[in-house]
C-alpha cells in the first residue's frame, strides 16, 4: 500500500505537458456584405515553441463551417480551406483580422475584415464541440 501512495504521489508530483489552447471568435465580413464567423484555436508547439493555429469558419447562416488549414508567421496568417476551395491571407493588427479571400484559381478577391468578439462559456463549448466534428467529418478513415 504504501508504494502505491508512493507512486501517486510522484505521478502528481511530476510536471505535465498539458497545452494551454487559447481561443478566438471572429466576426465580419467578406467581400463587400457577407457575414462570417471565424473560431481559431491557438497553441504552442511543444518542440519550437511557435504559435500554431487551427480553426473553421462559416458563411454566417449560409454555410456548413469550412475548416481551415493554417500557417502562421508573426502577424500573417495563411488559411486554406479543406479540399482547397479558397485561400485566405489575412494581417493580425490588435483584434483584428484583415486581408483577402482568393478563389483556387486566383481569379477572384474579395477583402476580408475581421474584430475579435468575446466568447460565452455555452458557445465556447458549442464551437469546440463543432470543430471536434468539422475536423473527424474530414479526416476521419
Amino acid at each position: 500500500m504504501r508504494i502505491v501512495s508512493i507512486l501517486f504521489l510522484l505521478l502528481f508530483a511530476l510536471p505535465t505537458n498539458a497545452q494551454e489552447v487559447k481561443t478566438h471568435l471572429y466576426k465580419g465580413t467578406v467581400g463587400a456584405n457577407l457575414a462570417v464567423t471565424f473560431y481559431l484555436q491557438e497553441s504552442l508547439q511543444p518542440c519550437t515553441g511557435e504559435t500554431v493555429y487551427e480553426g473553421m469558419y462559416q458563411y454566417t447562416g449560409k454555410s456548413n463551417w469550412l475548416q481551415l488549414d493554417i500557417t502562421a508567421e508573426k502577424e500573417q496568417l495563411a488559411m486554406v480551406e479543406y479540399r482547397l476551395t479558397g485561400i485566405l491571407l489575412l494581417r493580425k493588427i490588435s483584434n483584428t483580422l484583415n486581408g483577402l479571400w482568393i478563389s483556387p484559381d486566383g481569379k477572384r478577391q474579395l477583402p476580408v475584415k475581421l474584430f475579435k468578439t468575446t466568447i460565452s462559456g455555452p458557445e465556447q463549448k458549442r464551437l469546440e464541440d463543432t470543430f471536434e466534428k468539422v475536423n473527424y467529418e474530414n479526416h476521419d478513415c
